[in-house]
């Protein structure tokens, strides 16, 4: 799927969250230390490093080259044709847009939510906040995303 091998780091990563539940009133607390790209978060969070930030891009640009009409259907974009102006946008973006967080989510079985600041945005299904579903968290901030480490209500 992301064409990525089993990473011991990984485990040494996820053991520096502090999270035991994600409520729909949690608001980040800690956040890791370096602010990235996306594709750099993701890495980490699968990883243990972000030196697989480009793998992870190519893969989910790859997804959406192949899959553009439902993704793009998906979050309310007309996508027929090669042309239009969002596959560019997706392809060419330095760091990770909403298409490219969907199409992960359809690449693993996971969930995302992305904070802003102010409130959440969710890709995957939330439906069950207490459910174990891979979930990964992070805080967008100025065009980079961060990790979250550590939630508060």
């Amino acid at each position: 799927m992301l064409g990525l091998d089993y990473h011991h780091n990984a485990y040494a990563f996820w053991n520096k969250f502090e999270i035991d539940k994600v409520s729909s009133y949690s608001v980040p607390d800690k956040l890791y230390s370096f602010p990235n790209n996306g594709f750099a978060s993701i890495s980490l969070f699968l990883t243990g490093s972000e030196g697989y930030a480009f793998e992870i891009k190519e893969a989910l640009n790859k997804y959406f080259f192949t899959n553009m009409k439902t993704l793009g259907n998906e979050l309310g974009y007309e996508i027929s044709s090669w042309d239009h102006q969002k596959v560019a946008a997706t392809i060419f973006s330095k760091a990770m847009v909403d298409i490219h967080f969907l199409a992960l989510i359809h690449l693993i079985n996971c969930r995302i939510g992305i904070f802003d600041g102010k409130m959440w945005k969710y890709y995957g299904t939330w439906n069950h906040w207490g459910k174990n579903v891979l979930t990964f968290l992070v805080v967008f901030n100025n065009g980079m995303y961060c990790p979250v480490l550590s939630l508060k209500d």
